[in-house]
């Protein structure tokens, strides 16, 4: 049996919710489709190989289609990057987020998510 370890309970977004990358210092950004979203973090699908500074990238939440919120930024740390037939599948983690950030972050996954992936969270 596999236990959910997360903090937050994670959601499958809407088709058309995109995140964009930037990084500090460097001038590509990369934009993909999100995967999934908690208060936590996100996972993002892209196709380029970026260049993240572990500790120092920006996420830019874009909303799907129908969304009222859309255009969020919200600093981040990258986790982890995995291999993909057809690119990659890197994971962030929200970080030093504001209140206000957090009500925003709230907003937009109740507005762009269509399902939740785990359940209760597990806190430790």
């Amino acid at each position: 049996m596999q236990f959910e370890t997360r903090r937050y309970v994670r959601y499958k977004v809407k088709v058309g919710t995109l995140a964009a990358l930037s990084v500090p210092g460097k001038l590509k950004l990369t934009i993909g489709p999100v995967l999934d979203i908690s208060q936590g973090g996100l996972a993002l699908m892209h196709t380029d190989e970026m260049a993240a500074d572990p500790d120092k990238a920006e996420l830019v939440l874009l909303g799907h289609g129908e969304s009222k919120i859309s255009d969020l930024k919200f600093p981040a740390r990258f986790i982890y990057r995995q291999k993909l037939e057809k690119g990659y599948r890197s994971g962030f983690e929200f970080k030093d987020l504001s209140d206000d950030q957090i009500s925003l972050l709230a907003s937009f996954i109740e507005g762009n998510s269509s399902q939740a992936i785990s359940v209760e969270p597990v806190l430790h």
